[in-house]
């Protein structure tokens, strides 16, 4: 389950340039979805061997 951000602020404030910036330019409607990296989960995904590995999602 993605956890859900918004971006808020007045006309010109960079609102597109950080959404831009977090999404890498993907994003359809206004919505991006970004997986947060973290190191550790695959280091825990190789000593257990799970069947699948998801990362945490971010819905910006």
């Amino acid at each position: 389950m993605p956890v859900n951000v918004a971006i808020v602020g007045p006309s010109g404030s960079g609102k597109t340039t950080l959404f831009n910036a977090l999404t890498g330019g993907r994003g359809a409607d206004g919505v991006g979805m970004v997986d947060v990296p973290d190191e550790r989960l695959q280091r825990l995904a190789a000593a257990v061997k799970p069947v699948k590995v998801t990362p945490a999602q971010v819905r910006i």
